[in-house]
């Protein structure tokens, strides 16, 4: 019988740790901030593009945030902007203009102020096919 009580305890100790993290998930999704504006649209020639989106959901003593996404190009403003509420962006830092170069599927990346999260690649959906691209980062 200590198989089963063993059994009953790790399984409930695992969906303990799920539920957890489902409510930690949920809990810093709802706390991102409304996206202020798109700063630059830096085409890749396929049809995708990278966006810099500026969220000033600061003070007097915060800085602004700039957050860097990947996706296909948008006509407006507001379908941008509501675009990201979904994604997850590949950069985000305090310092706008960060986007130097593009070369194939390499972007070169320079960043002057404090990053906050980076990821070196980035997938996006064209025309039903996922495509990858790769950052690198140059930071002061």
């Amino acid at each position: 019988m200590l198989g089963l009580r063993v059994f009953k305890w790790v399984t409930g100790t695992l969906l303990l740790a799920c539920l957890g993290l489902v409510v930690l998930r949920f809990i810093t999704i709802s706390s991102m901030p409304d996206p202020d504006r798109v700063v630059s649209v830096t085409p890749l020639g396929d049809g995708a593009a990278v966006y810099e989106i500026l969220y000033d959901s600061g003070g007097a003593t915060v800085p602004f945030i700039y957050r860097y996404y990947v996706f296909m190009q948008l006509k407006n403003e507001e379908s941008v902007l509501e675009e990201v509420r979904r994604l997850e962006p590949f950069l985000v830092a305090t310092s706008s203009g960060a986007v130097k170069d593009i070369a194939g599927r390499n972007v070169s990346l320079e960043v002057k102020g404090t990053i906050y999260e980076f990821k070196t690649l980035a997938r996006y959906r064209v025309n039903d096919e996922v495509r990858s691209i790769r950052f690198s980062l140059n930071g002061h």
